[in-house]
Protein backbone atom coordinates (compact mmCIF):
# COMPACT_ATOMS: atom_id res chain seq x y z
CA UNK A 1 0.00 0.00 0.00
CA UNK A 2 1.32 3.44 -0.95
CA UNK A 3 0.93 5.88 1.92
CA UNK A 4 1.67 9.21 0.22
CA UNK A 5 0.63 11.24 3.25
CA UNK A 6 2.72 9.40 5.86
CA UNK A 7 3.40 11.82 8.72
CA UNK A 8 1.28 14.66 7.29
CA UNK A 9 -1.65 16.24 9.15
CA UNK A 10 -5.02 17.35 7.82
CA UNK A 11 -7.82 19.39 9.27
CA UNK A 12 -11.29 17.83 9.31
CA UNK A 13 -14.02 20.47 9.33
CA UNK A 14 -16.90 19.01 11.33
CA UNK A 15 -19.14 19.81 14.27
CA UNK A 16 -20.79 16.40 14.36
CA UNK A 17 -18.13 13.92 15.49
CA UNK A 18 -17.31 12.61 12.01
CA UNK A 19 -13.66 12.29 13.03
CA UNK A 20 -14.53 9.02 14.79
CA UNK A 21 -15.25 7.42 11.40
CA UNK A 22 -12.92 9.38 9.12
CA UNK A 23 -9.66 9.71 11.09
CA UNK A 24 -8.89 5.99 11.52
CA UNK A 25 -9.42 5.30 7.81
CA UNK A 26 -7.23 8.23 6.73
CA UNK A 27 -4.48 7.11 9.12
CA UNK A 28 -4.65 3.46 8.12
CA UNK A 29 -4.81 3.94 4.35
CA UNK A 30 -2.90 7.17 3.74
CA UNK A 31 -0.79 7.67 6.86
CA UNK A 32 -2.60 10.98 7.35
CA UNK A 33 -3.14 12.27 10.87
CA UNK A 34 -6.54 13.98 11.13
CA UNK A 35 -7.25 16.77 13.59
CA UNK A 36 -10.51 18.59 14.20
CA UNK A 37 -10.16 22.32 14.97
CA UNK A 38 -11.96 23.13 18.22
CA UNK A 39 -14.89 25.56 18.14
CA UNK A 40 -15.11 25.49 14.32
CA UNK A 41 -18.54 26.72 13.23
CA UNK A 42 -19.37 24.97 9.98
CA UNK A 43 -22.99 26.08 10.32
CA UNK A 44 -21.97 29.36 8.67
CA UNK A 45 -22.10 27.36 5.43
CA UNK A 46 -25.68 26.23 6.06
CA UNK A 47 -27.59 24.20 8.61
CA UNK A 48 -29.56 20.96 8.43
CA UNK A 49 -32.63 22.73 9.76
CA UNK A 50 -32.53 25.60 7.27
CA UNK A 51 -32.02 28.49 9.73
CA UNK A 52 -28.90 29.28 7.70
CA UNK A 53 -29.55 28.44 4.03
CA UNK A 54 -27.16 26.14 2.20
CA UNK A 55 -26.03 28.11 -0.80
CA UNK A 56 -24.05 26.63 -3.66
CA UNK A 57 -23.34 23.27 -5.23
CA UNK A 58 -22.36 20.43 -2.90
CA UNK A 59 -18.78 20.19 -4.19
CA UNK A 60 -18.11 23.93 -3.96
CA UNK A 61 -19.50 24.12 -0.43
CA UNK A 62 -17.52 21.04 0.65
CA UNK A 63 -14.33 22.69 -0.62
CA UNK A 64 -15.18 25.91 1.24
CA UNK A 65 -15.83 23.85 4.35
CA UNK A 66 -12.44 22.08 4.05
CA UNK A 67 -10.73 25.45 3.59
CA UNK A 68 -12.54 26.81 6.65
CA UNK A 69 -10.93 24.03 8.69
CA UNK A 70 -7.56 24.61 7.03
CA UNK A 71 -7.63 28.29 8.02
CA UNK A 72 -8.65 27.44 11.58
CA UNK A 73 -5.86 24.87 11.96
CA UNK A 74 -3.14 26.47 9.85
CA UNK A 75 -2.73 23.22 7.89
CA UNK A 76 -2.31 22.85 4.12
CA UNK A 77 -4.56 19.80 3.84
CA UNK A 78 -8.26 19.86 4.63
CA UNK A 79 -11.04 17.30 4.66
CA UNK A 80 -14.77 17.94 4.68
CA UNK A 81 -17.93 16.04 3.96
CA UNK A 82 -21.17 17.44 2.76
CA UNK A 83 -24.62 16.02 2.60
CA UNK A 84 -27.90 17.72 2.21
CA UNK A 85 -28.76 16.64 5.75
CA UNK A 86 -31.94 15.00 4.61
CA UNK A 87 -32.89 12.41 2.09
CA UNK A 88 -34.86 13.13 -1.02
CA UNK A 89 -35.22 12.20 -4.65
CA UNK A 90 -32.48 10.08 -6.21
CA UNK A 91 -30.43 12.31 -8.55
CA UNK A 92 -30.94 10.01 -11.55
CA UNK A 93 -34.21 8.22 -10.74
CA UNK A 94 -36.25 10.93 -8.99
CA UNK A 95 -39.11 8.67 -7.87
CA UNK A 96 -36.63 6.67 -5.68
CA UNK A 97 -35.42 8.06 -2.37
CA UNK A 98 -31.72 8.46 -1.73
CA UNK A 99 -29.14 10.13 0.45
CA UNK A 100 -26.06 11.75 -1.06
CA UNK A 101 -22.79 12.22 0.80
CA UNK A 102 -19.74 13.95 -0.67
CA UNK A 103 -16.25 14.01 0.82
CA UNK A 104 -13.37 16.18 -0.36
CA UNK A 105 -9.68 16.31 0.43
CA UNK A 106 -8.13 19.66 -0.43
CA UNK A 107 -4.33 19.54 -0.68
CA UNK A 108 -2.76 22.95 -1.29
CA UNK A 109 0.79 21.51 -1.26
CA UNK A 110 0.00 19.36 -4.30
CA UNK A 111 -2.60 21.81 -5.66
CA UNK A 112 -5.29 19.12 -5.91
CA UNK A 113 -8.83 18.47 -4.77
CA UNK A 114 -10.01 14.88 -4.46
CA UNK A 115 -13.79 14.42 -4.33
CA UNK A 116 -15.72 11.21 -3.79
CA UNK A 117 -19.47 10.77 -3.45
CA UNK A 118 -21.80 8.06 -2.25
CA UNK A 119 -25.46 7.64 -3.08
CA UNK A 120 -27.27 5.62 -0.43
CA UNK A 121 -30.35 4.01 -1.90
CA UNK A 122 -31.39 2.11 1.24
CA UNK A 123 -32.61 4.89 3.52
CA UNK A 124 -34.97 5.29 6.45
CA UNK A 125 -36.78 8.32 5.11
CA UNK A 126 -40.37 9.44 4.81
CA UNK A 127 -42.43 12.60 4.50
CA UNK A 128 -45.66 13.73 6.14
CA UNK A 129 -47.92 16.72 6.64
CA UNK A 130 -49.32 16.76 10.15
CA UNK A 131 -51.94 18.89 11.85
CA UNK A 132 -51.13 18.17 15.49
CA UNK A 133 -48.29 17.36 17.83
CA UNK A 134 -49.80 13.92 18.48
CA UNK A 135 -49.59 13.15 14.73
CA UNK A 136 -46.05 14.52 14.77
CA UNK A 137 -45.09 12.11 17.58
CA UNK A 138 -46.07 9.09 15.47
CA UNK A 139 -43.72 10.10 12.66
CA UNK A 140 -40.20 9.13 13.88
CA UNK A 141 -41.23 5.60 14.95
CA UNK A 142 -42.48 4.97 11.39
CA UNK A 143 -38.85 5.39 10.32
CA UNK A 144 -37.54 3.03 12.94
CA UNK A 145 -36.23 5.78 15.20
CA UNK A 146 -35.82 4.55 18.75
CA UNK A 147 -35.46 7.82 20.64
CA UNK A 148 -37.14 7.86 24.07
CA UNK A 149 -39.13 10.93 23.18
CA UNK A 150 -39.27 11.55 19.48
CA UNK A 151 -41.22 14.79 19.55
CA UNK A 152 -41.40 17.66 21.98
CA UNK A 153 -43.32 20.85 21.58
CA UNK A 154 -43.23 24.38 22.86
CA UNK A 155 -44.99 27.61 21.95
CA UNK A 156 -46.04 27.30 18.31
CA UNK A 157 -43.53 24.64 17.36
CA UNK A 158 -42.44 21.06 17.60
CA UNK A 159 -39.06 19.39 17.73
CA UNK A 160 -38.71 16.05 15.96
CA UNK A 161 -35.46 14.06 15.97
CA UNK A 162 -33.44 17.24 16.53
CA UNK A 163 -35.26 19.58 14.13
CA UNK A 164 -37.56 22.40 15.13
CA UNK A 165 -40.71 22.80 13.06
CA UNK A 166 -42.93 25.88 13.50
CA UNK A 167 -46.65 25.70 13.00
CA UNK A 168 -47.85 27.88 10.12
CA UNK A 169 -49.94 30.59 11.83
CA UNK A 170 -52.30 30.91 8.84
CA UNK A 171 -53.00 27.24 8.08
CA UNK A 172 -52.39 25.70 11.51
CA UNK A 173 -50.28 23.00 9.85
CA UNK A 174 -46.73 22.02 10.53
CA UNK A 175 -44.63 22.19 7.36
CA UNK A 176 -43.93 19.05 5.41
CA UNK A 177 -41.60 16.93 7.51
CA UNK A 178 -38.76 15.54 5.44
CA UNK A 179 -36.91 13.49 8.01
CA UNK A 180 -34.50 10.65 8.56
CA UNK A 181 -33.08 9.29 11.78
CA UNK A 182 -29.72 7.79 12.77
Amino acid sequence: MVRNYEGASASLATMHGKEAAIAPAMQAHLGLKVITPPDLDTDVLGTFTGETPRIGAMRAVAIRKARLGMRASGLNIGIASRSEGTFGPHPVIPFFRAGIELMVVVDDERDIVIAESLIAEEVNHDEAVVTSVSELETFPPRLGCTTKRSADHGPGGARVAGRTRRRNSQTGLFPVINQSCP
